[in-house]
């Protein structure tokens, strides 16, 4: 039942888009280098956590008609503070939505599927917001991620992020 509920919730997300501003002004491909901390809630156990990895996304102008869209590759690392070396690497494929605000605020939502190597397999879902330095292809984003584990034992990671983003193109 867990999973019904975050698939309507990423659904309600895709439909939610329709409202929003379009991509057209989106330098693209975009290169994200993140870190931040999280918390891993494992059988009721809740643990501080690590997390550091790179995105390359790209949004599309016009995908769906007026819903935007794009795609969102990341590799990533995140393992427990106490022991950082017995963590896991992350392997995410999501469907990416972003719109601008104004030409220096673009906000974003992501859901996709995961695969943590060697734990199982996850439904990651989140947003956060771009900050676009002025008159540069630059810009630093804020982001929260959530992986919520599909099979093997149970359990989310949670995941706060503050990246360095890279436009290729302007």
């Amino acid at each position: 039942m867990k999973i019904n509920r975050m698939l309507l919730l990423a659904m309600g997300f895709l439909y939610a888009t329709g409202l929003c501003f379009s991509q057209d002004d989106f330098p693209s491909p975009k290169l994200v280098l993140l870190g931040g901390s999280g918390t891993t809630n494992q059988s009721g156990d809740a643990h501080r956590s690590l997390h550091f990895g790179i995105d390359l996304d790209e949004p599309l102008s016009g995908y769906l008609g007026k819903i935007p869209g794009g795609y969102l590759l990341e590799l990533a690392y995140a393992g427990p503070v106490k022991d950082f070396s017995s963590g896991s690497t992350i392997i995410s494929t999501n469907y990416v939505g972003a719109f601008s605000v104004t030409r220096r605020l673009m906000p974003f939502f992501t859901v996709g599927y995961t695969r943590i190597l060697g734990t199982g397999n996850a439904l990651n879902y989140g947003g956060g917001i771009d900050l676009v330095i002025k008159n540069t292809t630059r810009a630093i984003r804020f982001e929260a991620r959530n992986y919520a584990r599909m099979s093997g034992a149970k359990e989310k990671d949670l995941a706060f992020r503050i990246g360095y983003v890279i436009y290729a193109a302007h």
